[in-house]
């Protein structure tokens, strides 16, 4: 959150001292960071360990902007990541049905989650960042 908080300021020019004035997209955004983050420390994924990003990926004909959230995997935790990965559906569902008790979810739409490792994960099973030797041949 606190690298959420740090856009913002930067963003709309103002320094970290001042508390910048915010718009309801800011309001959207960080909220919905918010209901994301809760979630993933109810798994027991650490604020470290994942990237927190909403960002406004379209519009619905009716004008509405439509949100998604973008989970990055920084750091690979044996117990916990393949459960994330493999329970993205239930995940998904949860994160909508708490966004959509918010009074926001009138003003926009939420798209859905899409989660991605990062380049330079750390802790990952050697299987998963080795390079492919030779691309797949076809008989």
């Amino acid at each position: 959150m606190k690298q959420l908080f740090s856009w913002l300021t930067s963003s709309r020019g103002f320094d970290s001292t001042e508390f910048p004035p915010l718009v309801d997209e800011d309001l959207i955004t960080y909220d919905w960071a918010r209901i994301i983050e809760r979630s993933l420390e109810r798994l027991g994924i650490t604020e470290d360990s994942v990237v927190i990003e909403i960002r406004v990926t379209g519009y619905l004909p009716k004008g509405l902007p439509c949100y998604s959230g973008f989970i990055k995997i920084m750091r690979w935790m044996p117990q916990i990541t393949p459960i994330l990965l493999l329970n993205l559906p239930l995940i998904d569902d949860r994160i909508r049905k708490d966004i959509q008790a918010l009074d926001q979810s009138k003003q926009a739409h939420f798209a859905g989650l899409w989660i991605h490792a990062s380049a330079h994960m750390r802790d990952a099973p050697p299987a998963f960042m080795r390079p492919q030797s030779s691309p797949v041949s076809v008989l």
